[in-house]
C-alpha cells in the first residue's frame, strides 16, 4: 500500500511541476493541498482512466477505496 501511495506522490509531483509555469512560486497553502496523499491518489487514478481511455483495474480501485475509508 505504501508503495502505491509513494508512486502516486512521485508521479503527481513530477507531472504537476512539468506542466505548470512558475510552479515554485505556488502559495504554501496550495502546496499543502496538492501534497495531501488522498488527493494524489485520486488524481492519479483519474488521470490513468482519462489518458488511457480504460477503467482502472478492480484491485487498484479497491485498494484506493479502502485507503479513503481509513
Amino acid at each position: 500500500m505504501s508503495e502505491l501511495i509513494l508512486h502516486c506522490a512521485d508521479w503527481y509531483e513530477a507531472t504537476y511541476f512539468v506542466q505548470k509555469e512558475n510552479a515554485w512560486d505556488i502559495l504554501n497553502e496550495e502546496m499543502k493541498c496538492l501534497l495531501d496523499v488522498k488527493y494524489m491518489a485520486r488524481d492519479y487514478l483519474i488521470n490513468s482512466i482519462t489518458r488511457k481511455g480504460t477503467a482502472v483495474s478492480r484491485i487498484c480501485e479497491e485498494i484506493y477505496q479502502r485507503y479513503l475509508t481509513n
